[in-house]
């Protein structure tokens, strides 16, 4: 579902595929703090989508840089990452941080998906404990 709704709204912002054009755009705008569209370009190569290339090493970077500015998705995305990478020790560091980032965040309290989301990093924190 989650990947349905994201490539409605990338088809949307994009049309069928992203230009390398956008692409460079999209990686200035990350570098200088729009935090967003990092998570958007994780996105993009995580899933391989709009003519994108999939590259889970580049997903990872954008996905970290959005987590270290705050943005919980962001941590959660990179968590998963690492655990599938075997570095559990990250894993945890990552899953933590997306839930201690979540607990007050009405965004992703008022929200089932969001909720159980955020619930499921915490969760995976305390199962690598």
């Amino acid at each position: 579902m989650r990947k349905l709704l994201l490539v409605a709204i990338l088809s949307a912002m994009f049309g069928e595929n992203v230009t390398q054009e956008q692409l460079d755009k999209g990686n200035k705008k990350c570098l200088a703090g729009e935090f967003r569209t990092c998570g958007t370009l994780g996105e993009l190569y995580q899933y391989g989508i709009f003519g994108v290339a999939q590259d889970f090493a580049k997903a990872a970077a954008y996905y970290r840089l959005t987590c270290e500015a705050g943005v919980r998705l962001g941590c959660h995305n990179f968590a998963i990452y690492s655990f599938n990478q075997n570095d559990k020790q990250s894993a945890k560091e990552y899953f933590k941080k997306a839930c201690d980032l979540g607990k007050d965040d009405p965004a992703t309290q008022n929200t089932p998906d969001n909720k159980a989301r955020w619930q499921k990093a915490c969760d995976m924190h305390e199962v690598l404990r």
